[in-house]
């Protein structure tokens, strides 16, 4: 069973992806902000993928991203963002950083959901 870490600070969206994703036969793991999801991956290193919000409280999912690509324990696991910020600078930076997939929440049904994580595990 494949293993995600998801950081996401909105409850009722992470419930949501957490109850698609469980039907689908996924392990998933949350984190209500980067610190926690960060936190997280440093306990178990077994993770197969990871969705992450930008805008979260005390680290945002930028902060996540950089974290991750500077551990050479970490950098491998795929990297995507699933976020409510849709500009250009936002999407570049994080490709810039090193992330697999950038998907808007608003975009986002749960059936393209697991296209894209099928994609990446």
């Amino acid at each position: 069973m494949a293993k995600i870490l998801l950081c996401e600070d909105s409850a009722f969206f992470a419930q949501a992806i957490q109850v698609t994703l469980k039907t689908q036969g996924y392990e998933v793991v949350h984190a209500a902000d980067g610190q926690i999801g960060l936190e997280k991956l440093k306990e178990a290193h077994d993770f197969d993928l990871i969705l992450c919000d930008i805008m979260m409280p005390n680290l945002d999912g930028f902060g996540v991203l950089k974290a991750i690509k500077e551990d050479a324990s970490l950098s491998n696991i795929p990297f995507i963002f699933l976020t409510g910020v849709s500009d250009l600078s936002s999407m570049e930076r994080g490709t810039q950083l090193g992330a697999k997939d950038y998907f808007i929440k608003s975009n986002v049904s749960m059936d393209k959901l697991i296209e894209l994580v099928k994609k990446y595990i």
